[in-house]
């Protein structure tokens, strides 16, 4: 009977064990390797989609009473250089008389917009409840709860029926979504969405008329599209130069301080955006 000494008995201990721990490791690759990433629950989809439009609304919205201060700014300006009176102070009496009336129509048909929203931010809700049981595996507590928070802060501004609050607030709430659509395939790149976040964002605090602040947010733009841009990898060069120079438009629209001017520079590199994304969607 052969028998073994305890430097032998070690020796192959040590190799069972070391054969063991390859196989596990090997393993453990090869199942990280096929866990491919979740799908996108069709509920966030919708969360994504409504949004988006609910932001385009409120967006243009806030554009149409811009427009308006512009127009009673020019009007004050004409009446005060006017120096006729009689036939012209009868004329601006007319008018005067039908703006009141317009601005009652104007008022009314507001309410009636405050209304559709209430029922776009309920949607919201009633999504947002539909897709916590098929997220709370796959996202973080703190993502979802910065979410609920700013439906709640959308909710509560939306309330106010101040436009440009409730704009600000459904914008950072798409930035909340952003964050969850981090843990799932995507189908197209997350960097298209935060750039899209902050071009809104850009917009948005010029219409507030924080010209300086529109100014460091479009600085912090240029450095996240340098440091993401490389991972844009399906369209063609000059879509993305296309892109890029939209973006420096942008940037050097804000030294006028002229919303109808930022407006219009920010539409574009959306509609770029936009573009890029569409590409990505084709190819799949």
């Amino acid at each position: 009977m052969m028998v073994y000494s305890s430097k032998q008995i070690l020796l192959v201990l040590i190799v069972m064990i070391t054969v063991l721990m390859t196989g596990c490791s090997s393993n453990k690759i090869k199942s990280e390797e096929k866990s491919p990433e979740p799908k996108l629950p069709i509920e966030l989809k919708e969360i994504d989609s409504n949004l988006e439009m609910f932001i385009n609304e409120l967006e243009n919205f806030m554009f149409e009473k811009i427009k308006k201060q512009v127009e009673a700014a020019e009007n004050t300006e004409i009446k005060q250089g006017s120096g006729r009176k009689n036939k012209q102070q009868t004329k601006q009496d007319n008018e005067q008389k039908q703006q009141q009336g317009k601005s009652e129509k104007d008022e009314e048909e507001e309410k009636q917009r405050w209304k559709t929203y209430d029922k776009k931010v309920e949607e919201l809700h009633d999504l947002w409840n539909d897709a916590l049981p098929l997220i709370t595996g796959e996202v973080g507590f703190s993502v979802i709860d910065s979410f609920s928070k700013g439906l709640n802060e959308l909710t509560v501004k939306e309330n106010t029926r101040e436009c440009y609050q409730t704009l600000y607030s459904a914008n950072e709430l798409y930035k909340h979504m952003s964050d969850i659509y981090k843990n799932y395939k995507a189908d197209s790149p997350i960097a298209l969405k935060n750039t899209t976040y902050l071009v809104r964002k850009i917009v948005i605090t010029g219409f507030g008329d924080d010209w300086e602040k529109s100014k460091a947010i479009c600085a912090e733009l240029k450095n996240y599209w340098d440091t993401t841009k490389a991972s844009i990898k399906k369209p063609k060069a000059d879509i993305k130069e296309k892109l890029e120079f939209s973006i420096d438009e942008l940037g050097n629209s804000l030294d006028k301080k002229d919303k109808i001017l930022l407006k219009i520079k920010g539409d574009i590199v959306i509609k770029n955006l936009k573009e890029i994304k569409k590409l990505y969607q084709q190819a799949k």
